[in-house]
């Protein structure tokens, strides 16, 4: 089945990745032509002004619909039992946020998310010193976004 491209990821086309989530982190795996196209997107992020918070989001990035336009995205390995615990918390802060208003009601969970994104140097010192709290809220980065 051919698909409809939406970014230029296509695993015929050779860039490959996998993300594996574990206790200790996630690790993205890579072939060279994916690190090629991230490459680029990192340049593209890097310069721009940090005020106006630009990112890549590594899972958007390579995925792409098929002709039934249904999403392809990389695969998500999950160790650790984390696929059922991410599940449950993943669609209860969605719930949380529709009620809030925060997403429209026809939002959805999407696949485990990867990204990076290119703030200013005070931002990151003051979100280091809110490190040192145990609980931190969700969307408690306090950076100039």
């Amino acid at each position: 089945m051919a698909a409809r491209i939406q970014d230029e990821y296509r695993p015929d086309k050779g860039e490959l990745l996998t993300t594996h989530v574990s206790a200790f982190g996630a690790t993205v795996y890579m072939n060279k032509p994916a690190l090629q196209k991230l490459i680029v997107e990192l340049q593209r992020v890097s310069e721009a002004d940090p005020k106006d918070c630009h990112e890549v989001h590594i899972g958007r990035l390579f995925s792409y619909f098929l002709d039934n336009d249904s999403l392809e995205t990389p695969p998500v390995v999950y160790h650790d039992g984390l696929q059922e615990i991410l599940a449950g918390k993943t669609e209860r802060a969605l719930t949380e946020e529709v009620t809030s208003g925060w997403l429209p009601g026809d939002s959805s969970v999407s696949p485990f998310e990867v990204t990076i994104m290119h703030v200013s140097d005070d931002s990151l010192m003051k979100d280091a010193a809110t490190a040192a709290y145990d609980r931190v809220p969700p969307r408690s980065f306090t950076s100039d976004c």
